[in-house]
């Protein structure tokens, strides 16, 4: 269901940003999955960080030709369409199981009233710095779950949080929870992301296969190109924290650690035997 809605916000962006009423080119787009409430509850969607205009096939960048660049109505309805016809097409393709209570014809039916429905898709003003932006994306994708929701205690017997009230009631006092620990792990867990799963992903001129591009936009920008980060070594990450020196030394016998040998990357933890 993930790929899915990736694959329709994708879809809608770059149909959008091509048309000439809009950008007219190759746009630049990151969507970060979310799919916590303020209330730990199950609540799915994408934020979309979108660059402030285009570069055409010739290779010249162009800023939108409207004030506020898309406008809402049109991507509701545009990715409404594309969402459901990408829903209906993996059941029909096997790609997504009904569960064993419904029918094919009760989730038809849904799918044709959801698309009556007006959906929610909120687009924000322009941020005047994007690196500010992009770190706050980063952060808050990244914080999870419990980022919002503020830990008071936590016991055998319950776990309380204080959070933002959800819908309507955001603006009113923060809201606490009580719930035992099984509770409160019912609605933590779904939120963790499966093995293997992007739950940031790049678009567009930030495609790696892009870069060349996203420098002759930069460059137009007064931006310099796009520079690799050179990666870190032990050493360096150890000197970050105030007890490298006794990071870097055997605490029974005061002798400086050597590096033997350098673990491999993995995707998952070690397996258990």
């Amino acid at each position: 269901m993930a790929q899915l809605l990736f694959g329709a916000v994708r879809a809608v962006l770059t149909e959008l940003l091509a048309d000439p009423r809009y950008a007219g080119g190759r746009g630049a787009f990151l969507l970060g999955l979310h799919t916590w409430s303020r209330t730990l509850g199950l609540h799915p969607h994408l934020h979309a960080l979108v660059a402030d205009g285009a570069l055409t096939d010739a290779g010249v960048w162009l800023k939108p030709r409207r004030s506020h660049f898309l406008p809402a109505r049109v991507v509701m309805v545009l990715f409404r369409g594309k969402f459901l016809d990408a829903v209906r097409g993996a059941i029909e393709r096997g790609r997504l199981r009904l569960p064993p209570d419904t029918s094919g014809e009760r989730v038809r039916s849904l799918l044709n009233r959801l698309g009556r429905k007006k959906w929610n898709v909120r687009l924000m003003e322009r941020y005047a710095h994007g690196a500010g932006v992009a770190a706050y994306l980063a952060r808050y994708l990244r914080g999870g779950p419990l980022k919002n929701p503020q830990l008071i205690e936590v016991s055998a017997a319950r776990i309380r949080l204080r959070c933002k009230r959800d819908g309507s009631e955001a603006a009113g006092a923060p809201l606490e929870l009580k719930l035992a620990p099984h509770a409160f792990l019912e609605r933590y867990l779904p939120h963790l992301p499966a093995p293997g799963q992007q739950r940031l992903r790049a678009y567009g001129l930030y495609a790696h296969t892009q870069r060349a591009r996203l420098d002759c936009a930069r460059a137009q920008l007064g931006q310099a190109p796009v520079a690799e980060p050179e990666p870190i070594r032990y050493e360096a990450f150890l000197a970050r924290f105030r007890s490298s020196e006794a990071l870097t030394r055997c605490p029974r016998c005061g002798r400086a650690l050597q590096v033997l040998a350098l673990a491999p990357h993995a995707t998952g933890p070690p397996r258990v035997h």
